[in-house]
């Protein structure tokens, strides 16, 4: 005999109510994975922790970072205010334009910052008078080309005839 082309009228019923069967027998399963109130509870409550561990977490890296910013800000400030103190003492002699371009007023006042600095109880290792006179033969002996501070040295200890400028 050759097989049936459609079930018969029992066949269909007892193959609907199956099927019934097992669509009734999971609905309660997904409800075991995803309880609507308990589990969102639960759920909002870890995302909530994670949020708060990453927010804590990015605030602590945040003030570290001011942290190490505020403290180069204090270092950068108190190395400029030592290299300001270093320009007022020896910044006539950077280099030769700085050097001839005083007049002799501001060339004694630089030399008096010099000796002053220099001095401990009225007692100095420089010579004031001596040492602003060489200066000023300096300014006139220089070449006109700008010179540092290194080649000023070099030149003043080969002409070896400013002994205040070059000790």
């Amino acid at each position: 005999m050759p097989p049936k082309k459609h079930l018969s009228g029992y066949e269909k019923r007892k193959k609907r109510k199956l099927e019934e069967q097992s669509k009734e027998s999971q609905k309660g399963a997904i409800h075991k994975f995803f309880s609507s109130s308990r589990n969102a509870g639960v759920i909002q409550d870890q995302r909530q922790e994670h949020i708060n561990q990453t927010n804590v977490s990015l605030t602590s890296q945040f003030d570290q970072l001011v942290d190490l910013i505020n403290q180069t800000i204090v270092s950068l400030t108190s190395r400029f205010d030592q290299l300001k103190k270093f320009e007022e003492i020896f910044g006539f002699l950077f280099n030769s334009e700085n050097l001839k371009s005083l007049d002799a007023t501001d060339l004694q006042k630089c030399c008096t910052t010099f000796v002053n600095k220099f001095s401990h109880d009225n007692k100095s290792d420089v010579e004031l008078d001596d040492f602003f006179s060489e200066l000023k033969v300096l300014q006139v002996t220089l070449p006109d080309k700008l010179m540092s501070a290194l080649e000023i040295l070099h030149f003043v200890k080969d002409l070896d005839c400013y002994p205040n400028v070059s000790s």
